[in-house]
């Protein structure tokens, strides 16, 4: 039964942030007057929520200022990169409410992840395929923010199994699509994130970005190191077995001549012995048995001598 109605917008810099109605049962009720009060009355409860806002946003960058100073506490400490991410997911708690928190380092030349610490309820089965924090999801755009529709497969089937709705993510590296670590933050609420808990994201990973930085150094430091040593080992059992195959080609070598030299004389002796006519048949045989195993052992001789010559 509501007859007449004014209506008085609040704006701030320019944007309307609301407006504030009036209605009468009355025909015809308002006047200029009861407009110019209506204005004025919107302008005062636009300056109260103005200020309003101004406190709650110094308030929300005080404490996020808090929470960097006492990672960035934690870092000089001397604190584990583990402590520094479960500290990091008390903070985001405190600002940011989430399902889930993950923070995951990654090798991009192997394509394998290290889960630096994780929190949240136990919401996939557990084999690698199926928790985000065990594969690179490429995502062109970091930080991002967005809805589990977005993602691509399998990553948006096992987030609408786990009733996931929407979720933050931040790479850390100069390349977002192969980062080095990552973050990632999910919640069951539909559009639980706005542009202001991207920021806060940022800023606490930020911390963290030189530490996962430092560590992505030491591993890699550590590798080459590995690899280093494997290789010198290499190196030097190589060197043993090259002295050994040069030590037993120059044994057979030197043995061979060794052997050679009275083989040749028991042949030519024996050649030589079978010219004579005097000889009885059993001896002519038992010569030529002498001269045969003779030759035989000279082109055995012959052939280890190859063999060597081959091995230098």
């Amino acid at each position: 039964q509501l007859r007449t109605w004014m209506a008085a917008p609040m704006l701030l810099h320019g944007q309307t942030v609301g407006v504030m109605h009036f209605r009468s049962y009355e025909d015809e009720i308002y006047t200029d007057q009861h407009r110019s009060i209506a204005t004025q009355i919107s302008s005062l409860f636009t300056a109260l929520f103005a200020n309003s806002t101004t406190v709650n946003d110094s308030s929300r960058e005080r404490q996020v200022r808090i929470s960097v100073n006492e990672l960035n506490r934690i870092i000089i400490d001397g604190g584990s990169l583990t402590e520094l991410a479960g500290r990091t997911c008390e903070l985001l708690q405190e600002l940011v409410e989430f399902d889930r928190f993950s923070v995951v380092s990654i090798d991009t030349d192997k394509n394998t992840t290290n889960v630096v610490f994780q929190d949240g309820q136990d919401i996939f089965d557990g084999s690698s395929a199926g928790d985000p924090s065990d594969s690179i999801i490429s995502i062109p755009n970091s930080p991002y923010l967005g809805v589990t529709g977005e993602l691509p497969s399998p990553w948006r089937e096992m987030f609408e199994k786990a009733g996931l709705n929407s979720w933050m993510y931040l790479a850390i590296g100069e390349n977002s699509e192969t980062p080095i670590a990552s973050i990632w933050i999910s919640s069951k609420q539909k559009s639980a994130y706005t542009s202001r808990d991207l920021e806060i994201l940022e800023r606490l990973g930020g911390v963290l970005a030189p530490v996962l930085h430092h560590s992505a150094l030491e591993n890699t430091r550590r590798e080459l190191s590995d690899e280093r040593g494997r290789a010198e080992i290499l190196s030097m059992q190589t060197s043993i077995l090259e002295a050994e195959a040069k030590a037993k080609s120059e044994f057979i070598s030197s043995i061979s001549h060794e052997f050679k030299t009275p083989l040749t004389s028991v042949v030519a002796f024996s050649s030589l012995l079978k010219r004579d006519k005097s000889l009885s048949e059993r001896q002519t045989t038992q010569l030529d048995i002498i001269q045969n195993n003779a030759w035989r052992l000279e082109r055995m001789i012959d052939d280890l001598l190859h063999l060597a010559a081959a091995d230098s």
